[in-house]
């Protein structure tokens, strides 16, 4: 495993920066707002057959299929013309910066970790500052900022969360993606709960075993990632310690076989209408996928390949059905 310390920081940044914008990326229709529990140690029901009466999310075309590549302003700002507010980072507080940075960069995937202590103590919670980085290795990444709720170390730091505690000591954990099947009871883990605490157990959920790392994985989860720590990254602020990245190398993935599909070229898939995932936006709230589209990727010489879309394909078996 490769040292921590902030020679990554660069590389760490530049990944975190595009792919937590275009991760989830198409995530629509507003879900729910949830509220952070404080300290209750109520349980939740770990899942919901509302989803069962909701459509699946359905693929449609996109959303300016006339446009063509190298007309100036053929795509304006629904907003131009009404200013822009510029905003200096180091002039803000951090609560006012968390609040504007979080509604702006939307939506997040969400990375639900479950981790364990050197004493065995179990831990689960949700992270929206989750995405991967690279997927040869097979690497994801997490941002634990510090615990400004608790009391601060004995250097004056302030503590760390039981998530980045949990890897410091085992360097292992599993990383699932929340669906919405099972959101509310995912959410309720969010809970600043004593450390120990195992949240699996307070919001209903089912921990199951992992096949190579000592943490469990959630068995109402369609989609788990055993990891092994690759490093630490290290970021602070004007007060110190502020935020640790947590680099993951995934040893073992764990995929419903239900929500799999071949793709075009015959490679095993997820299917988003049917993994249902649900990503966070600004404050409490959460969103999960609405319309989906398809957009293929130009050529080296600016041409579009002929490719038959899933919203396409659709609308001929309409006809077909019509006929």
């Amino acid at each position: 495993m490769a040292p921590s310390g902030n020679g990554a920081l660069a590389v760490v940044v530049s990944f975190c920066a595009g792919a937590a914008v275009a991760g989830c990326a198409a995530a629509a229709g507003l879900v729910l707002r949830q509220r952070r529990v404080k300290g209750s140690c109520n349980t939740a029901p770990a899942t919901s057959t509302a989803h069962a009466a909701r459509p699946p999310p359905a693929f449609e075309h996109p959303p300016h299929p006339t446009w063509k590549a190298g007309v100036p302003g053929s795509l304006p700002s629904p907003y131009e013309g009404g200013g822009v507010v510029a905003f200096d980072p180091t002039t803000l507080d951090k609560g006012s910066l968390y609040s504007l940075m979080i509604s702006c960069v939307v939506p997040r995937p969400i990375g639900f970790v479950s981790s364990i202590g050197a004493d065995g103590s179990a831990n689960l919670a949700p992270y929206s500052y989750f995405n991967m980085v690279s997927h040869s290795p097979p690497i994801v990444v997490l941002g634990c900022c510090r615990h400004g709720g608790r009391p601060k170390t004995s250097d004056g730091s302030p503590a760390k969360k039981d998530t980045l505690e949990n890897i410091e000591e085992t360097r292992e954990f599993v990383v699932h993606i929340i669906s919405d099947w099972y959101v509310e009871a995912a959410n309720h883990t969010c809970g600043d709960f004593d450390r120990g605490v195992d949240e699996s157990t307070l919001a209903g959920l089912t921990p199951v075993a992992s096949t190579l790392v000592k943490p469990r994985r959630m068995a109402e989860a369609a989609v788990a990632f055993e990891c092994e720590l690759e490093r630490l990254v290290e970021l602070e602020d004007a007060s110190g310690p502020s935020c640790t990245v947590v680099l993951g190398r995934v040893v073992m993935m764990h995929v419903a076989k239900d929500v799999t599909e071949a793709s075009p070229t015959g490679k095993v898939v997820v299917d988003p209408t049917k993994l249902r995932p649900v990503c966070k936006l600004g404050g409490v709230t959460y969103g999960r996928l609405g319309g989906l589209f398809e957009i293929a990727r130009p050529r080296a010489d600016g041409t579009m390949p002929e490719v038959k879309t899933k919203a396409e394909a659709a609308d001929e078996a309409r006809a077909a059905a019509l006929r």
